[in-house]
């Protein structure tokens, strides 16, 4: 733990189990190599002495090394699904999802703001820090929030500034109501968007006589006589006056390290850390999926000798492992046969 008083997580991914894969995938293959390598062997010097009586030994060696060899490519087969290729889909999987994620946020981040995206971030950035919450894990209902006040009829800069309170007082209530973050912004976005059985998860009571309440105090009309844009501005006030009534205005501050957010900051920044690393395989497995799309769109009028290629082609891509595990079986099949057709050729 830092002298700040700050926990400093250091984020790495365990590639042990692939490490492990790839040596027990070298040693499978190796063992497989030389079963072929001794099947060969004792072809070439049993059949060299010529001798009749021989062809049960050839036989019985062949069987032998076959079932071996077999087994060592059943093995190398799932040793190659279950440790390297199952873990690589995964991960490159998550980091592409990941990566997908982050740049869609980016894109509605920067229309719902537009020319105000810098003033938005900074404003962000400091709410981030205040409560010493991943910029990430607020940044979807920020602009959510701002999203929806400007269908109301708010400008962009009233409807930042309406994010920034909003965005506080979620910080705070899921501190005190040791509720997450993501949790409690869905159920003020509920909240402001008119649901008020969401009233009692943000810590207050909105009763149609509260509501009116505080829009007379605030606008001198009732509630229902109120804009859209100043229907929203009154339940957040009613929310924040809530907190401060309770004692959870800066709770958030107060609960910067505690368990529930330490590991939920862990959490986004893995997921940030995969979003990065998934961006540098975007460009590659866009243009692929874009292009499979394409194929699949006329699939039904292209010549049937390439739909056989594409269909062959994803089977190999997809099932290299397993295709090891099948082969291996094959040649176990043959192993048990091979007798008898020793047997009928003497005969």
């Amino acid at each position: 733990m830092a002298s700040d008083g700050q926990i400093l997580i250091d984020t790495k991914i365990d590639t042990s189990g692939i490490e492990e894969g790839m040596k027990s995938l070298e040693g499978e293959m190796k063992q497989s190599t030389s079963s072929i390598g001794e099947i060969g062997k004792d072809l070439g010097e049993q059949l060299a002495d010529g001798i009749e009586s021989g062809l049960g030994d050839v036989s019985s060696s062949v069987n032998n090394r076959l079932s071996e060899m077999s087994g060592a490519m059943i093995n190398a087969g799932n040793t190659m699904t279950d440790s390297i290729t199952r873990p690589l889909i995964d991960i490159g999987g998550r980091m592409i999802e990941s990566a997908a994620e982050m740049n869609a946020m980016s894109s509605q981040f920067s229309q719902v703001f537009g020319t105000m995206e810098g003033e938005a971030s900074a404003s962000l950035s400091k709410i981030a820090d205040d409560t010493n919450i991943v910029e990430e894990r607020l940044k979807g209902s920020y602009t959510a929030i701002a999203s929806f006040a400007k269908t109301t009829g708010m400008e962009t800069e009233d409807a930042m500034e309406l994010s920034n309170r909003a965005l506080a007082a979620v910080a705070d209530s899921a501190a005190f109501y040791d509720r997450s973050i993501e949790e409690t912004a869905e159920s003020l976005q509920s909240f402001l968007k008119g649901n008020y059985e969401n009233d009692a998860a943000l810590g207050l009571s909105a009763t149609e006589f509260t509501r009116n309440e505080k829009a007379m105090e605030l606008y001198g009309k009732k509630f229902n006589e109120l804009s859209e844009a100043q229907k929203q501005l009154t339940l957040l006030q009613m929310v924040e006056d809530a907190n401060a009534l309770s004692g959870a205005l800066g709770q958030a501050a107060r609960e910067s390290e505690t368990w529930s957010n330490v590991t939920g900051n862990l959490s986004q920044e893995f997921d940030n850390l995969l979003g990065v690393l998934g961006q540098s395989l975007l460009p590659i497995v866009t243009p692929i999926v874009e292009f499979i799309t394409d194929v699949l769109t006329g699939f039904s009028e292209l010549d049937p000798s390439i739909q056989n290629l594409i269909l062959i082609i994803g089977g190999v891509v997809a099932a290299l492992g397993p295709l090891l595990t099948i082969a291996g079986s094959v040649i176990s099949i043959i192993s048990t046969l091979s007798p008898l057709i020793s047997g009928l050729s003497l005969s």
